[in-house]
């Protein structure tokens, strides 16, 4: 069941923007990630769901929700 979707266009600021803002004050250096949040509100998440991620121009990013410790 898809319990949430979103664009980057539907931020308050544009990741470009952010990024910008970031640049001010870090160093950013190659592999760095930067996490843009969401722009609605947080869904709750339990052992077993599965994450997707997708990004044009990038495959696919699928994960399982597990415990701390790995347990599912």
């Amino acid at each position: 069941q898809e319990v949430d979707r979103w664009s980057t266009q539907d931020l308050v600021r544009s990741a470009p923007e952010l990024l910008a803002a970031l640049s001010e004050f870090a160093t950013l250096k190659a592999g760095d990630i930067i996490l843009l949040g969401t722009p609605h509100q947080r869904v709750t998440l339990q052992p077993a769901d599965k994450i997707i991620v997708k990004a044009e121009g990038f495959p696919s990013l699928e994960n399982t929700v597990a415990l701390a410790g790995g347990l599912v």
